[in-house]
């Protein structure tokens, strides 16, 4: 950095004359304290899938501090939060298991001339014998439904949460 750059910062008065830390600015002061936010990360810790209207509702209810939803999202995210949304897969009964791989078994596949019947549910696929060192595998399909609601989630440094 340029000894003239310094000198403009210092002389501006945007540091302090005998440091270089940013001087006090007039700027528009926080809507959440530190406390608010404490308490916000203790409500988001107690349960992690409260909308973040519901969390703008509790500090309403608990702390009297009003704020809208997107200011606890800026919060949630300044703490290290992420939002995410929730994604629901059915499961299957029994009954519904067994029809699958019924249909599995009659709608079985030709390979090289030979009729395979030995369909086989390992990991999340139904595996056919290798033929000619050719591994055939029909995988189960997966159904997802969206939700609308967001919920929160820790981000941990070393691994997903």
């Amino acid at each position: 950095m340029k000894r003239s750059t310094i000198l403009h910062y210092w002389n501006n008065g945007y540091r302090s004359p005998a440091t270089i830390e940013n001087r006090p600015r007039s700027g528009r002061p926080r809507n959440i304290t530190a406390n608010d936010s404490i308490a916000l990360g203790q409500l988001i810790r107690r349960n992690n899938e409260t909308a973040s209207k519901e969390l703008a509702q509790q500090l309403l209810d608990s702390r009297g501090l009003a704020v809208s939803r997107w200011t606890v999202q800026r919060e949630l995210k300044r703490l290290g939060y992420k939002s995410t949304l929730l994604y629901i897969t059915p499961m299957l009964t029994h009954e519904q298991r067994v029809a699958r791989a019924q249909w599995a078994i009659k709608h079985q596949t030709t390979i090289g001339g030979e009729q395979y019947s030995q369909m086989k549910p390992a990991n999340n696929c139904f595996e056919i014998p290798y033929v000619d060192g050719l591994k055939i595998q029909k995988l189960k399909s997966r159904e997802f439904h969206r939700v609308d609601r967001r919920l929160w989630c820790g981000v941990a440094s070393a691994s997903r949460v």
